[in-house]
């Protein structure tokens, strides 16, 4: 009779406990809809308001060339003023007109819209200098580019006219000086002297309209950025909401399930207890090997970059995100750990490599250009006849062809395309992407858009196509390695010391 009584009061717990759990679950599929809707909505948004963002860099980057030239072009005007050659002067006019040809060109594309493009110094091995292109799109119903040409182009006409009287007056200065007159080369000196001091107030003027559009291209960025942050700052807010409703969803549904799931997985805990610790002692084993195997490469591949005055932090950024690429373009699991333990050793050549061209901190001519590539086969040699160690072999192969280039033009093979291992394609791009942010007692980082401009001024140059767009698809998390294995300052110091230290030891 009691077990009846407690049966029946049982029973209708059972209807109401299944009409929760589908409640709790329509709640969950309506709060997942909600997030999809909200996502795709404050993605269009966004993209709208980074090409926007994007736009206004473009015109920034046209404005401070603008600006750059007239420097150049003022610089210019001083040379030829202190030059005695005829020929000498009539070079620098040349160069005097082809600049304001580029003034002329970036104010056409600030109006019509279009494409502008400058070189850029890299400052890595093997490559001086990449150029860097932006395009613009043009508002027309923006007047702003209209005024600024208004406003700059009496004055270029008016350099022009100069540029062409200046040749006059020196000419009528060379020929006083010929003469051996004192007072005709006198009158010819403070002729010349009144006219560049002429000159000077008309390159001030330049300079406030050039400044002008720079600034207000400034303001136009900054303005569109704090947008796109205000608006990002509200999609994360609406996002936690939601994922955090959907969890609570999650947790009491787990809760109302978990009973009957807990008591099935107890007994098949108990029954593969042996087998899990079993496991857990050869997987110590592997991990353990790995990570001694791990650690000879990185000591190799850091002795390497001690020469080059890098950090063991960049060792380590490099491992990391070659395995992160690795796993991206879809390696198996046991190739990207191979990667992760032999990308570190792709720069073991330098140890080879003398330190007058390696701490060289100006230009490379030609032999030491030819120098420097050598550490790519002299890595290829250090590793030979590893084939007992996997990750040795393929560093081998790494550390001779991550300076291929897709098109060819790399060296020392010129491989092309899909003849360069995949995973020196692999190393290439995060080596040269993590060179760009570093900073380096040589040498100032890259912004984060300058980075990316650059690497994607390498497709399909640089870099293999399909890999660099993985890599531009997953970006931020590339970002977070870097962040997460930032160069201390104590290592930073101690390459300070030791590039003066070493730069002294160094022959002219």
């Amino acid at each position: 009779m009691e077990h009846t009584t407690d049966t029946q009061h049982a029973t209708p717990d059972l209807p109401r406990a299944g009409r929760t759990v589908l409640l709790l679950l329509l709640l969950f599929c309506i709060g997942i809809i909600a997030i999809t809707v909200i996502n795709s909505v404050t993605s269009r948004l966004l993209k709208q308001l980074e090409q926007q963002g994007a736009n206004e860099r473009a015109r920034q980057f046209i404005a401070e060339d603008i600006s750059r030239t007239v420097s150049a072009m003022e610089l210019d005007f001083l040379r030829m003023a202190t030059s005695t050659s005829l020929r000498r002067q009539a070079m620098i006019r040349e160069e005097i007109n082809g600049l304001l040809k580029r003034v002329h060109l970036a104010l056409d594309v600030l109006q019509q819209g279009g494409s502008f493009d400058r070189q850029v110094g890299l400052n890595l091995e093997g490559v001086d200098q990449m150029e860097h292109r932006v395009v613009y799109k043009a508002d027309p119903g923006d007047t702003t580019n209209l005024l600024a040409a208004i406003e700059l182009g009496p004055h270029l006409e008016l350099i022009e006219a100069k540029a062409a009287q200046v040749a006059v007056l020196l000419q009528r200065r060379e020929q006083a000086r010929e003469t051996g007159s004192i007072p005709r080369l006198s009158a010819a000196e403070m002729e010349t002297k009144l006219f560049f001091k002429e000159t000077s107030s008309l390159f001030v003027r330049l300079h406030e309209n050039t400044n002008r559009i720079f600034y207000e291209s400034t303001t136009r960025m900054q303005q569109v950025e704090a947008t796109l942050a205000a608006q990002q700052e509200r999609y994360r807010n609406a996002q936690t909401l939601l994922v955090g409703l959907v969890l609570l969803i999650v947790l009491i549904v787990g809760g109302l399930l978990g009973r009957q799931i807990s008591r099935i997985n107890y007994r098949l805990q108990t029954s593969n207890l042996d087998l899990q610790r079993a496991n857990r002692a050869a997987e110590a084993a592997l991990r353990l090997s790995r990570a001694a195997e791990y650690e000879i490469c990185l000591r190799l591949g850091r002795a390497a970059e001690f020469r080059d005055l890098e950090t063991g932090q960049h060792t380590r950024r490099i491992s990391e995100m070659a395995a992160t690429l690795a796993t991206l373009a879809g390696l198996s699991q046991e190739m990207t750990e191979l990667v992760r333990l032999a990308s570190p050793l792709h720069d073991v050549g330098k140890v080879g490599i003398p330190d007058q061209v390696l701490l060289k901190p100006g230009k490379l001519d030609e032999q030491e250009m030819q120098t420097i590539r050598l550490h790519t086969v002299l890595g290829e040699k250090l590793l030979a006849e590893a084939g007992n160690f996997p990750s040795l072999e393929l560093g081998r192969t790494i550390a001779l062809q991550h300076h291929e280039k897709w098109d060819g033009s790399g060296y020392p093979n010129g491989l092309r395309g899909e003849d360069i291992d995949l995973t020196a394609r692999i190393v290439t791009i995060v080596d040269i992407f993590d060179a760009l942010l570093s900073e380096r007692p040589y040498k100032k980082p890259f912004s984060m858009e300058q980075a990316v401009a650059i690497m994607q001024e390498g497709r399909g140059t640089f870099f293999d196509p399909q890999l660099l767009e993985l890599f531009m698809q997953h970006l931020s998390t590339f970002v977070a390695i870097r962040n997460r294995l930032q160069d201390n300052q104590e290592e930073r110091e101690l390459a300070g010391r030791l590039l003066a230290g070493r730069a002294s030891e160094v022959p002219a």
